[in-house]
């Protein structure tokens, strides 16, 4: 059995059956950039210009990184950091993950 309260009640095999791979869509989003600071003169640290946009500071860019390998690992049933990814032998269940610059508007992004 899943452990209690565990999320993903339908992540196993019925009676041990080999079931095809489903995919679950994840769109991971996060502000990576400034949409208000339009000009590198209105960039300010820590934030920092590049390719026509202010990105946030380093501590925000590293979001997406976090839930690529999250991602990645809960796929291959790695437990390495999260030991229940390894009790998900029999899931069917495959992340398929989108990584978003919500440019700090996150709500009005949603609501697109």
């Amino acid at each position: 059995g899943q452990p209690a309260g565990w999320p993903l009640l339908n992540c196993s095999a019925l009676d041990g059956a080999v079931l095809n791979a489903s995919d679950v869509n994840l769109l991971f989003l996060s502000s990576q950039s400034n949409q208000e600071r339009t000009t590198s003169a209105t960039c300010e640290s820590p934030s920092s210009w590049s390719g026509g946009k202010c990105w946030s500071s380093v501590e925000h860019r590293a979001l997406p990184i976090f839930a690529f390998f999250a991602a990645r690992d809960f796929n291959a049933r790695d437990g390495r950091y999260v030991p229940a990814f390894a009790n998900l032998t029999g899931c069917d269940k495959q992340i398929k993950l989108t990584l978003a610059d919500s440019r700090t508007s996150g709500t009005q992004v949603l609501k697109s």
